[in-house]
């Protein structure tokens, strides 16, 4: 059984929310299809998707974490920022560990045949295109993805979704490396700043009871991380005390629409 939540968000691209929050995102061309992220859903993803596409589905990822790529299997081509690949030595690990934090079965990747994609790789979907975007931090190959068709870009957890980025786990950039990324992709986005921003937990942003600090994902998160990065070098900045997984001691902090949770020795 399938309880994942579908929006049209217009004609020809969905958003997906499944049960933990996670979003993935299809985007229908002419020829092609293209499914970014797929959630952790137990239920298989191809039969769902399926439902509002008759075209080829590929799928880009924005990042390597589980929460983002369980279903990749399913797909024939699998897309994936290179330095993510090439840091799979602690991803791979990262991945399998996963399935005890979200309690589910144990599914081979195949990781070997994922497709390394860098900066500027287009899909053409046939009347519809995407760019990629490279956005290092929570991962060394996080990816955007823009379709300017349409005002939509896709942004993972490059910036959080609402609430905190997560960048305690393997793999993350430590903050002086995070602040060094963003000012390479702050010019980037300012094409993109009108855009609509769809983040990898989008519903972290809707303000409610379970997300008393949800806010919507704009380009203001990616300055405010980045002003949030210096506070943070020069000591300024507090941070409170948060338990995400036992025995690993971690802080969140925060600077107007920005926050983050990170271990104190990844601060340099």
């Amino acid at each position: 059984m399938n309880d994942t939540r579908v929006e049209r968000l217009c004609a020809g691209v969905w958003a997906f929310d499944d049960a933990n929050e996670d979003s993935f995102y299809l985007v229908e061309g002419e020829t092609r299809a293209l499914c970014i992220d797929t959630g952790a859903a137990r239920a298989p993803l191809m039969p769902l998707l399926s439902k509002y596409t008759d075209k080829p589905i590929d799928l880009a990822l924005t990042h390597a974490h589980i929460d983002h790529m369980y279903r990749a299997a399913e797909f024939e081509n699998i897309y994936l920022g290179g330095a993510d690949l090439r840091a799979w030595r602690t991803l791979g690990p990262l991945y399998a560990a996963g399935h005890a934090l979200y309690a589910l079965p144990p599914r081979q990747l195949g990781h070997r045949r994922f497709r390394a994609i860098e900066e500027g790789h287009v899909f053409d979907l046939g009347g519809r295109s995407l760019t990629a975007i490279s956005a290092p931090g929570h991962t060394p190959g996080s990816m955007l993805f823009a379709l300017a068709r349409d005002g939509l870009l896709f942004t993972g957890d490059a910036f959080g979704s609402g609430e905190a980025i997560w960048m305690w786990m393997p793999g993350c950039l430590t903050t002086s490396a995070y602040r060094d990324s963003l000012d390479r992709v702050l010019p980037k986005l300012a094409p993109y700043a009108q855009f609509r921003w769809l983040g990898g937990h989008r519903l972290q942003g809707v303000r409610g009871e379970r997300h008393p600090h949800g806010r919507r994902l704009t380009i203001q998160a990616a300055r405010d991380m980045r002003a949030l990065c210096d506070e943070m070098l020069s000591g300024r900045a507090q941070g409170k005390r948060v338990r995400i997984v036992p025995f690993v001691p971690m802080r969140v902090y925060s600077l107007g629409d920005a926050s983050m949770v990170v271990r104190w020795r990844q601060i340099r």
